[in-house]
């Protein structure tokens, strides 16, 4: 984050993007200040950070050629969430999920629930969808089960100094675990 501003390299070019959702509204501004590049995309759909993403993306490789690198962290929301399909590829062995099932608080706006069922780490806010990790600590929520609306999304694990999880970052947002 720079004031405010997420922050992150694409072809070893600093990007910043700002954004967020609100009123039925989704709105993502970028700048890419290198290039003298600044963009703004706004959409009023539910489901508009899909349309902010692929706008953005073709933006940047059109104009100016850069692009995530195959399974590049994003930082989970910089105003839009990614689907995290388009460039991540499925750890060929998923890492033990007992070490992130539990409950995760963001008080007092919501918690979620992760259980290990089926081989798979489930989420009650995502019904019948699963977790997929692409990295250490890095995952997006699978196709199965999400209605669309989540598929792709990205989910960070983030641990204390001891090497235990200890957080979720879900759409930029952390919850800490109970």
């Amino acid at each position: 984050m720079g004031l405010g501003w997420h922050l992150r390299r694409l072809n070893g070019v600093m990007t910043a993007a700002q954004g967020g959702t609100g009123g039925g509204h989704c709105l993502h501004v970028q700048l890419v200040p290198e290039r003298d590049l600044a963009f703004a995309i706004l959409t009023n759909h539910a489901e508009g950070w899909r349309l902010v993403q692929h706008v953005e993306r073709k933006i940047l490789e059109s104009y100016e050629t850069l692009a995530l690198s195959p399974n590049q962290a994003t930082g989970g929301n910089r105003g839009v969430s990614e689907d995290m399909r388009v460039h991540a590829t499925r750890l060929a062995a998923q890492p033990a999920l007992d070490q992130y099932a539990g409950r995760y608080e963001r008080p007092p706006v919501t918690s979620y629930e992760l259980r290990v069922e089926g081989g798979a780490l489930r989420s009650g806010q995502t019904p019948g969808s699963s977790y997929v990790f692409y990295g250490p600590d890095v995952a997006y929520v699978s196709e199965e089960g999400a209605g669309g609306s989540y598929a792709g999304m990205p989910i960070e694990f983030i641990r204390e100094s001891t090497g235990a999880v200890r957080w979720i970052r879900v759409n930029g947002r952390i919850a800490r675990k109970a």
